[in-house]
């Protein structure tokens, strides 16, 4: 939240799943342009995200997991844009 936004937003990490989160954004052209990963997590935790950088447009934002036995990902879109 908040989306759309400014290439500025945060996430919230509602599970005791997550001890490590990887993101990698990709733009609409299925192009890699960016990737981070996140540590040492807690349940509720607010991260806060820097896209700011990327030009205006649609993002599809991956997050994954790998706690070994159980592997996940969601895609989230993210509109960037400025005024």
């Amino acid at each position: 939240y908040p989306n759309p936004n400014d290439g500025r937003f945060n996430i919230r990490i509602n599970s005791t799943l997550y001890g490590f989160l990887g993101m990698q954004v990709y733009s609409s052209a299925g192009q890699l342009v960016h990737r981070q990963s996140f540590t040492n997590l807690v349940f509720g935790q607010v991260i806060p995200i820097d896209l700011s950088k990327l030009p205006s447009g649609p993002y599809m934002v991956k997050f994954f997991y790998d706690g070994g036995i159980r592997t996940a990902d969601k895609t989230f879109t993210v509109v960037i844009g400025r005024q």
